[in-house]
């Protein structure tokens, strides 16, 4: 789960002439129904095959592997290459691209990109997405939404089932809107969510029509670190493109300090302080320092009010040292 080195990054993108926008699809915003066709540019490298799995929406999240399958003796570059998927039924996909290369053994397997796509029933809606992607209980979630043109949204309502719980987000058509030059991004918060199924469900129109879902699940996490004589319980989870949402392992190190391991005993990757400084200005401050770039949250809760914290690192971005001095007003 350790970072690659930056030198054997850059080889890699040398040798394979691997980038960020290689991946695309036509069209880029698909409708439920339509055939849609991946594309892998091959500036660089000797593509020989492209495969292609997709897993529909079910209870979360549909996903879309693309492998680019390449030669390892290239003589001159191909041309892009691609392969007709669908047609794409309603849903949100996680999209994972990553080249393999044959005879299996010659380089690595490396990620090419990690991206969303969403398949809507009319075209209006982009992206729609949950921050955090995989939200635990107790957590602040905020619904990500994109749209052709500025839509004004009503608040979500929550219609609470046997099995999920639907949030309805229902275009509000009343006022004027601005004019339609460009996508918009709007940001809809969502509140603490408890533990469970839910099914987002974007309505636009008079009268409103469904035109988008992403179903989603909230987990719980056990607490795995245990600082300052019990007083503060901290529980942390990651995820990374092949690897399901895992919980972290944690160990003490002072009463007031611990790490957080991912995947193995020996694979330290988050470091943890709850200081004492009532004295100070009559907080109790978190630090929070990483040795990844994965997708993280860490939970720190105080268990003598209820009161938690949540931090958090998107996926591959080098974690950002945490020093929040006004994490906890609790004192004493």
């Amino acid at each position: 789960m350790r970072r690659t080195p930056l030198l054997l990054v850059l080889w890699l993108v040398a040798s394979t002439g691997l980038k960020a926008d290689e991946l695309r699809f036509e069209p880029a915003y698909p409708r439920a129904g339509m055939p849609v066709d991946v594309v892998l540019d091959a500036s660089a490298s000797c593509p020989i095959d492209l495969r292609v799995q997709v897993d529909p929406p079910q209870s979360g999240e549909g996903r879309i592997e693309v492998v680019r399958v390449e030669s390892c003796i290239c003589n001159s570059p191909g041309a892009p290459i691609r392969r007709t998927i669908g047609p794409l039924p309603l849903g949100s996909y996680r999209v994972e691209a990553r080249a393999e290369a044959e005879p299996a053994g010659c380089r690595p397997s490396i990620m090419l990109d990690l991206r969303h796509l969403v398949v809507s029933n009319q075209g209006a809606v982009l992206d729609l997405a949950t921050w955090p992607a995989r939200p635990v209980s107790g957590e602040p979630v905020t619904l990500k939404l994109a749209t052709t043109c500025f839509l004004r949204f009503k608040a979500p309502r929550f219609e609470p089932g046997a099995d999920e719980t639907r949030i309805v987000v229902e275009e509000d058509p009343g006022g004027p809107l601005p004019p339609c030059f460009q996508t918009y991004q709007q940001d809809l918060p969502l509140g603490s969510l408890a533990a469970g199924h839910y099914l987002v469900e974007v309505r636009t129109g008079a009268p409103a029509a469904k035109e988008a879902e992403l179903p989603f699940s909230v987990s719980t996490v056990q607490p795995v670190l245990s600082l300052r004589q019990g007083r503060f319980q901290v529980s942390a989870e990651w995820s990374a493109p092949g690897f399901p949402l895992s919980a972290a392992s944690g160990s003490a190190l002072t009463e007031e300090s611990g790490y957080l391991t991912f995947g193995s005993p020996s694979n330290l990757e988050i470091m943890v302080k709850v200081l004492d400084a009532c004295s100070f200005n009559h907080r109790y401050w978190v630090s929070i320092a990483g040795l990844t770039n994965l997708a993280v949250s860490v939970h720190v809760k105080d268990v003598q009010t209820g009161q938690s914290k949540t931090y958090t690192n998107p996926l591959w971005r080098d974690f950002s040292t945490v020093l929040d001095t006004s994490a906890f007003a609790t004192c004493p």
